[in-house]
């Protein structure tokens, strides 16, 4: 055998020897506390099984990687994902001290992941997605980078604040739906929330919605369930094609110096629906802005607090602010109702 065979020899031997096979960490039968464990570059089909506790984090060792989380345990120390994908067949609980110090894809299988009190950020060295998870806070928490949601998805805060940071945004799949519930959410601004199409949708329950800029909403369609409230003296542009709904016993609150501008891609005047009699929308000393368009209140309860501004930029009556007989207006507070255009009520 010449020389050049042999070190053709040599290499597929080496690439035999060395190349990475599945990890399996843990049993399903003895409980084990497992030792920080990487996943080697290019392995897949990694399993964590039933009793392996992994109070010393785990890492994956690029983008490549794919594991199957199935501990009973709490996970703590640090964890590193590197942008691969992490399957949960439990729930993923983490414990103090806990770091995330990367993310990747979270595909949940309708699991939850509930963070720790030392989970405060969602780094952005990689992209987040995230597909049929539910996933709880229990801190104060910044999101730092592009986070993608997929399939049916939660995002509940326990009433922790919730900041956007620059690079944030979050983006709801096609056919997907997210839930934001129990949080004050900063930073709001541009297009940080936004559905990737008509097929998505948001949900905002029980959700504090502070605005640090202009913030537009242009596809998918919002359900506004419990009490949503929107604050900072700035333009909420509701520019969607489907209908959004405050739901039965829910509110809409815009507070002082808010702007509500109705400015739909296309000419449809009932694009914010309320349920029934128990819906409400509050407009406290804020305005509300239609364009040509022109918008129908037809049912529920709009509730006037201070001084509220009307304006409609219809050239006819037509194209007006329409308030139905059949919507409870009910006018409070101090201040006066200031109409600018067409504003009819009826």
């Amino acid at each position: 055998m010449g020389l050049e065979a042999k070190i053709l020899v040599f290499g597929f031997l080496m690439l035999y020897c060395f190349r990475a096979y599945p990890v399996t960490v843990g049993a399903d039968s003895l409980v084990s506390v497992e030792p920080a464990t990487t996943f080697p570059a290019a392995s897949t089909s990694n399993q964590i099984l039933q009793f392996a506790f992994m109070q010393n984090g785990f890492s994956f060792a690029d983008a490549t990687i794919s594991c199957t989380f199935g501990a009973a345990f709490p996970v703590a120390g640090t964890i590193s994902l590197r942008g691969g994908t992490l399957y949960l067949n439990t729930d993923l609980l983490f414990q103090n001290p806990a770091n995330l110090l990367s993310t990747g894809y979270v595909w949940g299988n309708n699991h939850q992941v509930d963070l720790s009190q030392s989970i405060t950020w969602l780094p952005a060295t990689f992209q987040s997605a995230f597909r049929d998870t539910s996933i709880f806070l229990n801190n104060d928490f910044t999101i730092a980078g592009t986070v993608k949601f997929l399939g049916t998805c939660l995002l509940d805060g326990r009433w922790n604040n919730v900041a956007l940071g620059q690079g944030a945004n979050l983006i709801i799949g096609h056919n997907a739906k997210l839930t934001l519930r129990n949080m004050e959410l900063n930073y709001l601004l541009g297009y940080k929330i936004k559905c990737l199409d008509d097929s998505a949708s948001l949900v905002l329950d029980n959700v504090r919605w502070a605005q640090s800029g202009d913030y537009t909403f242009t596809r998918g369609s919002i359900l506004f369930l419990d009490e949503v409230y929107v604050s900072g003296q700035y333009v909420f542009n509701f520019s969607p094609t489907l209908t959004s709904t405050i739901g039965t016993d829910s509110m809409l609150y815009f507070d002082m110096g808010t702007k509500f501008c109705y400015s739909p891609a296309v000419p449809k005047r009932t694009l914010l629906f309320m349920n029934d009699s128990t819906s409400r929308l509050y407009l406290n000393g804020c305005s509300l802005v239609a364009t040509r368009t022109g918008l129908d209140l037809v049912q529920g309860s709009l509730i006037i607090d201070n001084a509220v501004t009307f304006s409609s930029q219809a050239h006819f009556s037509i194209e007006g602010i329409r308030l139905k007989d059949t919507l409870n207006t009910i006018i409070c507070g101090g201040g006066a109702l200031n109409l600018f255009g067409n504003i009819i009520f009826n």
